[in-house]
Order: structure tokens, then C-alpha cells, then sequence
């Protein structure tokens, strides 16, 4: 019998214990949004969100082929990812800028579209993303222009244009088998080669 009566006063105070403990006590404030922002000498590393000569972008192959799109809008995105706190007083949220060009095909059978994210859901953090057709290519910010990158060639004569401070990427960054690009500050992504269907194409200006 004693044994019976000690459990229900242990439970008892348990039960009061429990609730004189509000969730949240001991909590300073409610939890926020901190937001992280491209800073403008980023977002000039490529011409796509500051020149509107690349409002239009357009491209011929070596086999006759002409691409054109046109930028139909700018959005600037945010991606979010839980920050600090803890169960009991809620987490914050971290928001990353990512500003995200659109474009229209005009001409050709592809598509293409720029994104230039502080943070993206892969983990990359100042990062660039230019889609054309099926292939994607990422490269961080800071390789542009970027003398010491071990991607950085230098100068490039393509169609008697040359082209400055060029860096190249792969699809999916790694992927060399399936395409390659050429890109740099004054002209974005300004030629890739098409690997799986053996096309070449460079830009037009």
C-alpha cells in the first residue's frame, strides 16, 4: 500500500511540475527573419542583372543553328533555411537573396534562364546558375574575374573576338562529358559546346 500511495505522489508532483513549466519560459523575444543580400560588386560580375544590352541574349552554332531569348522579368527570390534558437523559444529563419532573370525563347529550341543566388538549396553560396536548354552551369561569384581560379584561362580569340579574364565551367559543374562553357564579367555565359549533340555555339553582339 505504501508503495501504491508514494507513485501517485510522485506523478502528482510531476504533474505539477509540468505545469508550472510553460513552453517558453525563460525566452528573451520572439524569433526573426535574418535576411543576407547580394552586394552590389557581386551582382556586377556578370552583365545580366546591370546591363540592359543582355535584356536579349542570342547565340549561332557551327551548324547554322540561331538561339534568341528575351528577359521577360527580375525577380528577387529569397531562400530560407532555419537559423538559430531552440524547441522550446522557436527558431529563426535565415533568408538568402537570389535574384532570378526570366527570359522568353524568340527563336531557336532551347530555353534560358539566369539565377544568382547568396545561398541555394545545393548548399553553394554566392552563386551563379545559368540554364541553356537541357545543361546547367554553376560557378561562384568570386571566380570571376579571378586570376588564381584553376578554371581562369585568360584571354580566348573565338571567331576573330576576343574575349577577356575567361573562366569555363561543366555541366553541373563537374559533368564534362555532356557540355562545356565559356563565361566572364563583360559578356555572362558567352559560348558552350553542346558535347551530346556535337553542336558549337557562340554569342552574337
Amino acid at each position: 500500500m505504501k508503495t501504491k500511495y508514494t507513485f501517485i505522489f510522485i506523478m502528482i508532483a510531476l504533474l505539477l511540475q509540468s505545469c508550472g513549466k510553460e513552453k517558453g519560459a525563460g525566452c528573451t523575444g520572439t524569433p526573426g527573419t535574418e535576411y543576407f543580400t547580394l552586394k552590389t560588386d557581386a551582382i556586377n560580375k556578370t552583365p545580366y542583372f546591370t546591363n540592359p544590352t543582355f535584356d536579349t541574349v542570342s547565340f549561332a552554332s557551327d551548324k547554322g543553328d540561331t538561339l534568341i531569348f528575351v528577359k521577360t522579368k527580375t525577380d528577387t527570390l529569397w531562400y530560407e533555411e532555419q537559423g538559430g534558437g531552440s524547441p522550446d523559444c522557436g527558431y529563426n529563419t535565415n533568408s538568402y537573396q537570389v535574384l532570378h532573370n526570366t527570359y522568353t525563347t524568340i527563336k531557336g529550341d532551347a530555353s534560358f534562364d539566369v539565377k544568382h543566388s547568396k545561398k541555394n538549396d545545393r548548399n553553394n553560396i554566392n552563386i551563379f546558375e545559368i540554364q541553356i536548354g537541357n545543361y546547367k552551369f554553376y560557378e561562384s561569384d568570386g571566380a570571376i574575374n579571378n586570376f588564381n581560379h584553376p578554371r581562369y584561362i585568360g584571354s580566348l580569340t573565338l571567331n576573330n573576338k576576343t574575349f577577356n579574364n575567361v573562366l569555363y565551367s561543366y555541366n553541373l559543374y563537374n559533368d564534362s562529358t555532356s557540355a562545356l562553357c565559356y563565361l566572364n564579367k563583360d559578356n555572362g555565359l558567352f559560348y558552350f559546346y553542346d558535347k551530346l549533340n556535337d553542336k558549337k555555339f557562340l554569342i552574337i553582339k
